[in-house]
């Protein structure tokens, strides 16, 4: 049951939030682009994740730290399936 849950978390970016979603429908995270500090394609320890897969190679190549200016939530971990096009098109909607 814990693998089907971990493949329905998707990502979308709207005009002023990051969305971590379950399936098509549910938000499990909404992060607003004035709360995120900084966008990084590396894995981290020690923080709040979302991933998209359990396999330990999948979360190094595709990891994507969102850094917070949360007081409790620093860091983020999520897994989408490109990270790179992924922290370029987050990183211009932050920017607008």
């Amino acid at each position: 049951m814990m693998l089907i849950g971990i493949a329905r978390v998707n990502y979308q970016i709207d005009d002023k939030h990051l969305l971590i979603r379950f399936g098509d429908k549910k938000i499990i995270r909404k992060i607003a682009f004035e709360d995120i500090a900084d966008v990084k394609p590396i894995f981290g320890l020690w923080v709040e994740s979302w991933v998209t897969s359990p396999m330990p190679g999948n979360l190094k190549n595709h990891s994507v730290t969102i850094y917070t200016n949360s007081r409790w939530r620093k860091r983020i971990l999520i897994t989408p399936p490109n990270p790179e096009e992924f922290i370029t098109e987050l990183r211009a909607s932050i920017s607008h």
